[in-house]
C-alpha cells in the first residue's frame, strides 16, 4: 500500500495543470471532429484508405502547435546519443551476423533433414 501512495503522489506531482482559453478549446473540438470524420470516414463509408498515418500525423502536429516544441513531445536526443546511436548499430550487425551464421544454417539443415532433400 505504500508502494502504491508513492506511485500516486509521483505521477500526481508530474501531472501540469493547463489552463486552456476559449480558442485553444474550439480547436480542440475542432480536433475532434475531424479525428472522428477521418476515423468514421475509413471504417464506415470506406472512402479514406487507411486513417492511421493520417491521424498520427494530425496529432505531431497538433502536440508541436501547442506546445511549441519537439522536446516536450520526448522527441529529444538522449543525454548519451552516441552511446545509444552505437548500442543500435552493434545490435543490427550482431542480428545480422547471427542470422548469416547460426540461424541460416541451422534452419537450412533443419528443412534439408526434414524432406530428405540433398541439394540444399
Amino acid at each position: 500500500m505504500v508502494d502504491s501512495l508513492a506511485i500516486n503522489d509521483i505521477s500526481a506531482a508530474s501531472i501540469r495543470k493547463v489552463e486552456l482559453s476559449p480558442t485553444q478549446r474550439w480547436l480542440s473540438l475542432a480536433e475532434l471532429v475531424a479525428g472522428a470524420a477521418i476515423v468514421i470516414g475509413h471504417n464506415v463509408y470506406h472512402v479514406i484508405p487507411n486513417e492511421v498515418p493520417i491521424l498520427f500525423v494530425l496529432g505531431l502536429i497538433s502536440f508541436r502547435w501547442r506546445d511549441g516544441s519537439w522536446a516536450e513531445m520526448g522527441l529529444s536526443w538522449p543525454i548519451a546519443w552516441r552511446r545509444t546511436v552505437l548500442f543500435a548499430i552493434a545490435a543490427a550487425a550482431l542480428r545480422i551476423l547471427l542470422g548469416g551464421l547460426v540461424v541460416g544454417p541451422a534452419y537450412f539443415s533443419l528443412l534439408a533433414a526434414s524432406s530428405g532433400a540433398t541439394w540444399l
